[in-house]
């Protein structure tokens, strides 16, 4: 039977793919949003990031009930799937009227619209899929490599569309609005979170799954679930690293476009630089997968940290050469995110095993959560940093021009921040992360 579970067919991995693209919205509203309501509805940048932020306090919440809920499911179809398909719906509804704030409300109101929906796309159902996509992946196959190929194609995929949307979306608001830009965006995610739902096994039978969920119930309380993961150090280093490299990575998502706007003094070419980014993107997918088998998520994840601050060297030293700047912010987005995200859902099912040779209790869902909560509060982290030191250096919503003061914030929040940020999540895996040898020592000590 545990042979069966080793293999994940085509329509398993495609399904698993869709997954992270519908999630995938989740990273890059906070991008355009910030954007949205700066340089559209006039917002000043620092009450727009202190309301993002705010509602970021929430996701700790959400995360946790959301691997409490998935832990917990029990149906013929299993624990994480059924999430794909309920959520699905609202979370389009939800991302929707994100992007379409009345004018008419005042800046109080709009702040208020954007927080309802904001929350509902991104904190509750947002975050839903994004916990069963983790907690999915050790119920698909208990198979390492198998695993890291999952995570690689799921956040892979992830990288791609946050590409290609810094790449087509200011055209295509300039042509539609944003509105109906984001109207398309959420019907992508609706489709997708259903494909994942159809086309995904939870790889156990039905009725023994049924069996013994209900009798791990009765067995493992609340407490004890709790006890596993937060008394897990897998799942602790996985909060840490996922929360410094998520702000690290969203730090440079949402200054990117005030970087290239009012820095290089071309928003059009962050559009060039992300598409080099999605095409490094579609490859990276592909190759982060094979990397993984062969050397382990630790390795890649070294190596995608080790390239990223070189570009950053690179981007600081030699910022008056236009095209080595677009071509290696194109780059770092290929190594900041295929190379580093496609390690977290093997993180993930390691810290899932860990805990479960430790305790005897396997809690997928709220170990998966971990990764939902950091990359939320990444982003909470980010966007107040981001907003906090533009804000301190002056800068002006509304396209006007801006002081020297005013751009070398903008340079620090997108270039010195997420560097720091960058480095320190990959030391903490170079000197922390050796889960190999640690499950050898619990299987020796059994």
């Amino acid at each position: 039977m545990e042979n069966s579970m080793q293999k994940v067919n085509g329509a398993g991995k495609f399904g698993y793919l869709c997954g992270g693209l519908s999630y995938s919205m989740c990273l890059v509203i906070p991008t355009f949003l910030i954007y949205y309501s700066t340089e559209s509805l006039g917002i000043a940048i620092g009450s727009v990031t202190l309301m993002m932020t705010l509602v970021k306090i929430l996701d700790a919440v959400t995360d946790i009930i959301s691997g409490m809920i998935i832990d917990k499911t029990n149906t013929k179809y299993g624990k994480a799937r059924p999430w794909f398909l309920r959520a699905s719906i609202p979370y389009a509804i939800s991302i929707i009227l994100l992007f379409a704030v009345p004018r008419n409300l005042g800046t109080i109101g709009q702040l208020i619209f954007m927080a309802i929906f904001y929350a509902l796309s991104v904190s509750v159902f947002g975050t839903l899929i994004g916990v069963a996509r983790y907690a999915i992946v050790p119920r698909m196959t208990n198979d390492k490599k198998e695993q890291g190929t999952l995570g690689a194609l799921g956040d892979g995929i992830g990288v791609v569309f946050m590409g290609f949307a810094m790449a087509v979306t200011f055209t295509l608001v300039a042509k539609m609005g944003y509105s109906m830009t984001f109207g398309i965006y959420a019907i992508v995610a609706l489709i997708s979170g259903i494909l994942c739902f159809l086309l995904t096994r939870e790889r156990t039978e039905e009725i023994s799954d049924a069996i013994e969920a209900k009798k791990t119930a009765q067995k493992t309380s609340l407490k004890e679930v709790f006890k596993t993961t937060f008394t897990n150090k897998y799942a602790l280093l996985l909060l840490i690293v996922v929360t410094v490299q998520s702000t690290a990575a969203q730090a440079y998502a949402v200054s990117g476009t005030y970087f290239f706007t009012y820095v290089m003094g071309d928003v059009n070419l962050y559009s060039k630089a992300m598409t080099i980014a999605l095409i490094g993107g579609i490859i990276g997918m592909f190759f982060c997968a094979a990397i993984i088998r062969k050397i382990g998520e630790k390795t890649l994840y070294i190596i995608g940290g080790v390239a990223a601050f070189i570009c950053y060297i690179l981007l600081l030293t030699r910022r008056d050469n236009v095209t080595l700047v677009v071509v290696v912010m194109g780059i770092l987005m290929v190594f900041a995110q295929n190379f580093l995200c496609a390690c977290f859902a093997s993180f993930s099912s390691s810290a899932v095993l860990y805990g479960e040779a430790k305790t005897g209790v396997r809690a997928e869902g709220l170990t998966s959560s971990v990764i939902n909560i950091s990359i939320k509060a990444g982003t909470a982290i980010a966007t107040a940093g981001v907003g906090f030191i533009m804000n301190r250096g002056g800068y002006v919503e509304g396209g006007v021009e801006q002081t020297e003061v005013a751009i070398q914030s903008i340079c620090g929040a997108s270039l010195y921040f997420p560097m720091i940020m960058f480095v320190a999540a990959t030391l903490l895996v170079i000197f922390f992360y050796r889960i190999e040898k640690d499950l050898k020592k619990l299987k020796t000590q059994k």
